[in-house]
């Protein structure tokens, strides 16, 4: 089976979103995605659009992508959809964010879902001229942030080629989906692809426009991996290492407490 792993987006912050406390180094584990990728699945092509201008030709030299494109995202500026154009028929899909922040939410938001949106298009965009151009079949499509890091990939053979696959997402299921990588075939990752441009027809909100958008195309929805046991986002990695071995450490201090009492009571008989 033939597989498009269509990259989007930039490296990722040290801190946090919108390249909060810098933008980090993914050399590490864009190596080791592309090492899981290749030799599980032989046959990978990859496609990269990402705002990550200074990291090219790291990027690239990693990845060696069949295409490829790096811009500022200052280029959506003249193609942003307005506060108006969204309409308030989504406003229920923003509750959650109601409160001081809810300006801050909207500043931010309005140009990150649009730019987010933007570059996982052109990434299928890409990918899609390409397979047009050399009269290549990919049978899947994995869609998917470039500061993701996999611990566990999928087994192709065993999903159902017709069904959009996402993330597990633990809360607002009703009407969000998890966002951080979609999995279909060609034809639905197509389809999805137009989402950019039917963006002001959905929720500012990611997770919640890309329900909406998969409700629209009536694709199957289905749930494949755990975050943060299955993937993480890179700049969490570290941290979940350390949880994991602060976990292993209070394992074997329980074990030695409880020997420790075992001695004791075995002591204490004697007397």
């Amino acid at each position: 089976m033939k597989l498009a792993v269509c990259f989007y987006g930039n490296v990722g912050g040290k801190k946090g979103s919108h390249g909060h406390g810098g933008y980090q180094d993914i050399t590490e584990h864009l190596i080791k995605n592309k090492n899981h990728f290749d030799n599980k699945y032989k046959d990978v092509d990859y496609f990269v659009h990402s705002w990550s201008v200074d990291k090219k030709d790291l990027i690239n030299n990693v990845l060696s992508p069949k295409c490829s494109i790096f811009e500022e995202n200052s280029v959506i500026n003249d193609q942003l959809k307005s506060l108006e154009d969204y309409g308030l028929r989504n406003i229920n899909s923003y509750e959650n964010m109601f409160g001081n922040e809810f300006k801050d939410f909207f500043k931010i938001s309005f140009f990150s879902a649009q730019s987010r949106w933007y570059s996982n298009s052109k990434s299928l965009e890409m990918m899609k001229n390409y397979s047009n151009s050399k009269k290549i079949k990919y049978d899947w499509v994995l869609q998917v942030r470039l500061d993701i890091v996999f611990y566990k990939l999928f087994n192709l053979s065993e999903l159902v080629n017709t069904n959009f696959y996402v993330p597990h997402r633990q809360k607002e299921t009703d009407i969000a989906v998890n966002d951080m990588f979609f999995l279909s075939n060609y034809n639905n990752a197509v389809s999805f692809s137009k989402i950019f441009s039917q963006r002001d027809q959905y929720s500012i909100r990611p997770p919640v426009a890309a329900k909406q958008h998969l409700d629209s195309l009536k694709l199957t929805i289905s749930p494949i991996l755990y975050f943060q046991k299955d993937f993480n986002i890179v700049r969490l990695n570290k941290i979940s290492i350390h949880v994991k071995v602060i976990r292993i450490m209070l394992h074997f201090l329980r074990i030695f407490v409880a020997l420790q009492q075992n001695f004791i009571r075995k002591i204490e008989k004697l007397f």
